[in-house]
């Protein structure tokens, strides 16, 4: 039987903007911990991220929406 590891895994997932054909900004990415070693693997990862998809959907429109401080240079 093999050592369980001492680490914890993490999920990133990021907040993609569509700025042209093809092209992607990054808004932001969403961390998802988890105290288990390996939770994310085995197809996880990719069922937590469809189960999530309206949430980073509604978080990505609101990181866009949301007015930006323009800072002026005197």
């Amino acid at each position: 039987m093999s050592p369980t590891p001492r680490y914890k895994s993490i999920l990133l997932v990021p907040l993609l903007e569509n700025v042209e054909r093809n092209k992607y900004r990054c808004m932001g990415v969403v961390t998802i911990d988890s105290e288990r070693p390996y939770e994310f693997w085995g197809g996880r990862d990719e069922r937590i991220v469809i189960a999530i998809k309206p949430y980073l959907n509604l978080l990505t429109l609101t990181l866009t929406d949301y007015p930006r401080i323009a800072v002026r240079e005197e």
